[in-house]
């Protein structure tokens, strides 16, 4: 789907994915450590771990990023006569809405993929319902704002708890020095007793 603000790559520790400024979300294959992150966090189920292989990577759709650098098109848009069309993600949208608009009969009021996941690069029409076709229900929202959300509150949880395990710490172990310190003070004040009682 490459969306806008990709999951995967926002979860991939090495970075083996990244989202090109042409559109397609890419990725390398020599950075993977095969950690399947991407699997997890793609809303839309796209990435897929090659399970059978001695050396497994990951499988997806690269928006034939190669050729789109060379300024073609990608394989799919090149050999669909009539389904697939390929060009700015801004004109695309309007294209899909000047379809709607003349042909309301024919397709659904909605471009899938027009909000999913905070926007992809690569956008839907349909006449049947979304979820029929297997088209996964997923937020608007981009998913890597609910980790950021999650993350900023990280440091002040830290603080506060390791603040509070330090401060309990102190007070447990003061408890214990002040009472190794009274009974070094009773067995010196009782040998000093003793000592006195030999001298006299």
């Amino acid at each position: 789907m490459h969306c806008n603000d990709p999951a995967c790559a926002s979860v991939c520790p090495v970075g083996a994915f990244n989202k090109t400024k042409e559109g397609p979300v890419v990725y390398d294959t020599k950075r993977c450590i095969g950690c399947r992150f991407c699997m997890v966090a793609c809303p839309f189920g796209v990435p897929k771990y090659e399970w059978s292989k001695a050396f497994p990577l990951v499988k997806k759709c690269t928006g034939c990023y190669s050729r789109i650098r060379e300024g073609h098109k990608p394989a799919c848009a090149t050999a669909c006569p009539s389904a697939i069309t390929y060009g700015p993600r801004a004109d695309m949208l309007k294209e899909a809405e000047r379809r709607i608009a003349a042909r309301p009969e024919r397709y659904l009021n909605k471009i899938y993929g027009k909000e999913e996941a905070g926007g992809t690069s690569v956008i839907y029409l349909t006449a049947l319902p979304f979820d029929e076709l297997g088209f996964k229900q997923v937020t608007k929202r981009p998913l890597p704002s609910y980790t950021w959300q999650a993350l900023r509150l990280v440091p002040g949880v830290f603080l506060t708890v390791g603040g509070s395990l330090s401060l309990l710490s102190w007070f447990t172990h003061r408890k214990e020095r002040l009472k190794k310190e009274e009974e070094q003070r009773t067995q010196s004040r009782k040998q000093l007793d003793r000592n006195q009682d030999e001298i006299s």
